[in-house]
């Protein structure tokens, strides 16, 4: 009797687990969604990222050699520089060692400002090619059920003997062409959602991106020579360009302070700075062209899209009417399909020439801020 006891126990306990096993494995853990706004995008890009360390650690090791070079410059402050003296100790007892790592910690903040801006176009271009990417599938999603219900029209007049066997398979070929359209448009967005998620430190992870920001094309004009003055004040490259010339002056003050013009040091320390100040003219007139050529790109673009636009509504309007003709037998079935693939060409050109005339505006507003 106790043994059936037991026996029904162990039974009821193994029932119990099973149960629950089964309840447990048919649970499925939901995809989690990330809904995000461009700065949502670009706050997560930013967090953590390992380039911004770089400058944070770049700026540390300039203030430790700072440190380290004011304490040397303090203990040569009574040495006197003659022939016999290396020239090393003019340049630490004259400050010029600690003025360079002052200017590394300068350019330390500053190239770490220029880093944020790097990051956030980069966030920018890949979620706008995202949602150029979204646009390319819905256009292709709609010509295919256009496709289909044109398909649908064509069987039922086969059926009546209305129409040949050729404009039936016309119809197929448009259906097929349209769905394998759609899914090389869907694969296109997917890689796109992946290249996006690297920049978010999303990648490796099963989850799904809900991108709430459209791609606005509103008319940008601007001042090209305010923007020109403003970036020559706020690039990178350009306060990195005075920064090396600035210290090529200095070296070479400090060099021509203990030596004559006769000295190989002297020539030498002259033709740097002579070099740093010619790459300083020559790559901001440079810099100051790529701006300008930036803002041409945004006109070139919004002239594109304006086209674009116009063509589509030239286009739809030839396939209402067409779509018209076509129910009064006016034209071929055939007519209409070539037709309604213009249509949905020229709808993807409009997505392609909204997403560069964003992406130009976008290029623009960052090269005349810290420059990419």
């Amino acid at each position: 009797m106790k043994k059936m006891v037991a026996l029904c126990l162990l039974l009821c306990f193994l029932l119990s687990c099973m149960t629950g096993f089964a309840e447990h494995t048919g649970e499925k853990e939901e995809r989690p969604v990330y809904t995000l706004t461009l700065l949502d995008a670009i706050e997560m890009a930013r967090k953590d990222n390992a380039q911004l360390m770089v400058y944070d650690v770049q700026e540390k090791s300039a203030k430790f050699g700072y440190e380290v070079q004011r304490e040397l410059k303090k203990a040569y402050k009574n040495v006197v520089i003659h022939a016999t003296n290396s020239m090393e100790m003019a340049y630490v007892k004259d400050g010029y060692y600690t003025e360079v790592f002052l200017m590394q910690e300068r350019l330390a903040k500053e190239g770490k400002k220029k880093q944020e801006n790097v990051i956030a176009y980069q966030v920018t271009e890949k979620y706008y090619r995202c949602k150029q990417a979204e646009g390319l599938v819905k256009v292709m999603r709609d010509t295919l059920a256009i496709a289909e219900q044109n398909k649908k029209t064509v069987d039922a007049q086969y059926a009546l003997g209305l129409i040949s066997q050729m404009t039936v398979t016309n119809a197929e070929i448009a259906v097929e062409q349209s769905r394998l359209s759609l899914e090389s448009y869907e694969r296109s967005l997917l890689l796109a959602y992946d290249n996006l998620k690297i920049d978010l430190h999303l990648d490796g992870i099963d989850c799904a991106l809900v991108l709430t920001d459209e791609i606005t094309c509103e008319n940008y004009i601007s001042d090209v020579n305010k923007d020109l003055e403003k970036a020559m004040e706020t690039r990178y490259d350009v306060k990195a360009l005075m920064e090396s010339t600035a210290m090529s002056k200095r070296y070479f003050d400090i060099t021509a302070s203990h030596s004559s013009a006769e000295v190989a040091s002297y020539q030498s320390a002259y033709a740097d700075y002579l070099s740093a100040k010619n790459t300083q003219d020559t790559s901001v007139k440079q810099i100051a062209l790529g701006i300008k050529s930036y803002y041409n790109a945004i006109l070139t673009a919004k002239g594109d899209l304006t086209i674009a636009e116009k063509t589509l509504e030239l286009k739809q309007s030839e396939y209402d009417a067409a779509k018209l003709k076509y129910e009064m037998g006016m034209i071929s079935n055939m007519e209409l399909t070539r037709i309604m693939n213009e249509v949905s060409a020229q709808q993807i050109n409009v997505e392609n020439a909204k997403a560069t005339y964003r992406l130009a505006v976008e290029k623009y507003q960052y090269e005349i801020r810290t420059g990419l």
